[in-house]
């Protein structure tokens, strides 16, 4: 319990410090009226670092592979599209590029474990599915034919 309520509060630190970070961004975007001309891009931009930091911090508190690249590929759109206005097409293509291989290999390594699938045909005792069902029905039949036990009535102990 007590491992999992440190889990829990380190996670809610690090939601803190997302928010933060996001807000803090803002604030300098707004202020640098750098994306400020067209609300909609601010509005996504926060939308999008925001979600994808939260998603980043809860994927790094449940060890989630999935949750860490999606938080990632979200912050990656919310900062291209920050950075639309300030650097040119190439260095944010290169950001781009680097925040996606970062996301994949955070799959990778990750899910690397739950990703191998066992294969149950090549196990000696495999049977099909078709054999199993036939089991069961022969068993529900076996068990159908036994006769059922004699209840006897408390009436019947009394009179006695």
């Amino acid at each position: 319990m007590k491992n999992l309520k440190s889990r829990l509060l380190k996670g809610a630190i690090i939601l803190a410090i997302a928010v933060v970070v996001a807000s803090i961004v803002v604030f300098v975007l707004a202020a640098t009226e750098v994306i400020a001309k067209n609300p909609f891009q601010l509005g996504f931009v926060v939308f999008a670092v925001g979600i994808g930091l939260i998603f980043t911090a809860y994927g790094a508190l449940t060890k989630g592979g999935y949750e860490l690249a999606v938080g990632l590929l979200l912050v990656l759109i919310g900062v291209c599209v920050a950075l639309i206005g300030i650097l040119k097409w190439w260095i944010i293509l290169i950001i781009a590029l680097g925040l996606i291989l970062v996301a994949f290999l955070t799959v990778l390594f990750t899910k690397a474990n739950s990703l191998i699938v066992e294969r149950t045909d090549e196990k000696p005792d495999f049977k099909p599915y078709s054999e199993v069902l036939a089991e069961k029905k022969e068993a529900d039949a076996k068990k159908d034919a036994e006769p059922l036990p004699e209840l006897k009535s408390y009436a019947d102990i009394d009179e006695k």
